[in-house]
């Protein structure tokens, strides 16, 4: 880096722009822009670096599924959030243990009074490419959410199934019964095949809705014995999701 490009990155992370916005305005890396404004700075920001851990990203994958949306902006931030309510406490903590170690950065997290919300959010490029890698949809994410391809390893496969069940999932208080809920098609057919492969018998009912413009909805079911199994495999990270029948 010449000193005209170091005196221009200095001087806009001085009036307050990100990495992000400072790496499209010259042309140079964030991690570049990071060494020099640290250097003679301090530190401030803490880059994401994404773990290797399978079951990890599986989990974040899962979770994304089922609460997450992001947003791409044309100047160059891409802002990934996570909505939880405001009262699973405890699964808050669990989702900022869990992304904390796979991104070795905490989440922003913000309280959504009005909405009875929390908001884990990242501000990443890295984190945003990690789901485009595992996630597909058309329109309304919600209705045609899947992933790109079901052959992944047993660990993401493990962590995945976690994750999707600890946000979208239900498990009986009283019945040994585990219902994955989504209006995708794509996405019930993905968790069919996968609990399949993984020894898991399973079957995809669908609760049609009287009301007007309601989307069916996909639960994928596990009864009795098998139901049990999948608890003690995945270990869901959500208190919600945890039965004494199944200890």
């Amino acid at each position: 880096m010449n000193n005209i490009d170091k005196n221009k990155v200095l001087r806009l992370y001085k009036d307050g722009y990100t990495l992000a916005q400072i790496s499209i305005n010259t042309g140079l890396s964030k991690t570049t822009i990071y060494y020099h404004t640290r250097k003679q700075f301090g530190r401030k920001y803490k880059l994401i670096t994404i773990s290797d851990n399978r079951e990890k990203i599986g989990e974040f994958i899962g979770v994304f599924t089922g609460d997450g949306y992001f947003i791409k902006d044309k100047i160059g931030h891409y802002k990934t959030m996570i909505t939880v309510s405001i009262k699973a406490s405890e699964y808050i903590k669990h989702l900022d243990t869990i992304f904390t170690e796979l991104f070795s950065k905490s989440p922003l997290i913000i309280k959504r009074l009005k909405y009875n919300t929390v908001e884990l959010r990242y501000d990443s490029k890295e984190i945003y490419e990690l789901i485009k890698n595992y996630l597909f949809w058309d329109g309304k994410k919600h209705n045609s959410v899947r992933l790109l391809v079901i052959e992944h390893d047993k660990e993401f496969l493990t962590g995945f199934l976690r994750g999707c069940l600890d946000t979208d999932g239900h498990v009986h208080k009283n019945y040994k019964r585990i219902c994955f809920s989504t209006t995708s098609l794509f996405l019930a057919n993905q968790l069919s095949s996968i609990l399949t492969n993984l020894g898991f018998e399973n079957k995809i009912l669908i609760a049609r809705d009287k009301r007007l413009n309601r989307k069916l909805l996909y639960n994928v079911r596990l009864l009795g014995e098998e139901a049990i199994r999948l608890i003690k495999t995945i270990k869901p990270g959500n208190p919600s999701k945890r039965r004494d029948w199944c200890e």
